[in-house]
């Protein structure tokens, strides 16, 4: 059996409660996604705004080989504004304003739309009681990020830069170019920024501090 062989095989949904006031600073707006991380999608959604990332606050992150629903408040962004936004694959809707910006605390749970494929010709349906919460790449990822996180945790910073900057077990040229380029010319920041990829944003957003 397959699971997750296109983004409309799973579909997450917010299940979130959220306490509206139209005088509020904040905007609150569900942000359904399609082949988009959350952090991705929302710095892009930002840059349409013109204001800064760090005005947008969510309950959590989601997966990106998937069809998303999730709620975003924008401090101090109405609501027109997020409404003209134009990016492929992304919907906003506006839920209204509130007081306060979204937290991990603040969502209540996660409702699954899951298609499983492939099933073998004698398959039994059964009604599942119990769903196990398995920490793979689910919660770790893949690739970099439970290395960066381990360094992290040990406190070697320029160990975890390195893995983030320079290691990545996703097959794309222009990528490993750029973090081969990094690996080669460590400590010159901003030859190496130059050399990195647009979409490496993260990546990106790292240098450019470093630069600083």
């Amino acid at each position: 059996m397959n699971i997750k062989q296109i983004p409309e095989d799973f579909i997450v949904t917010e299940i979130i409660d959220l306490n509206t006031n139209p005088k509020g600073d904040y905007t609150y707006f569900w942000l359904t996604k399609k082949n988009w991380t959350t952090m991705r999608a929302v710095q892009e959604i930002a840059k349409q705004c013109q204001v800064s990332f760090k005005r947008f606050k969510f309950a959590g992150i989601k997966d990106r080989a998937a069809i998303t629903k999730q709620a975003v408040s924008a401090f101090k962004v109405e609501s027109q504004v997020l409404e003209n936004v134009k990016l492929k694959d992304i919907k906003i809707e506006i839920i209204g304003k509130g007081n306060a910006p979204i937290s991990l605390g603040t969502l209540a749970g996660n409702k699954f739309e899951i298609t499983v494929r492939n099933l073998p010709k004698k398959f039994k349906l059964k009604k599942i009681t119990k769903f196990p919460n398995f920490f793979g790449e689910q919660r770790f990822g893949y690739g970099n990020t439970a290395l960066i996180g381990k360094e992290i945790i040990k406190g070697n910073l320029e160990l975890a830069v390195k893995y983030l900057l320079t290691f990545s077990e996703i097959k794309n040229k222009e990528a490993q170019k750029a973090r081969a380029f990094a690996k080669k010319n460590w400590g010159n920041w901003k030859e190496v920024l130059n050399k990195f990829p647009k979409f490496l944003s993260l990546e990106k957003a790292v240098l450019e501090w470093l630069t600083k």
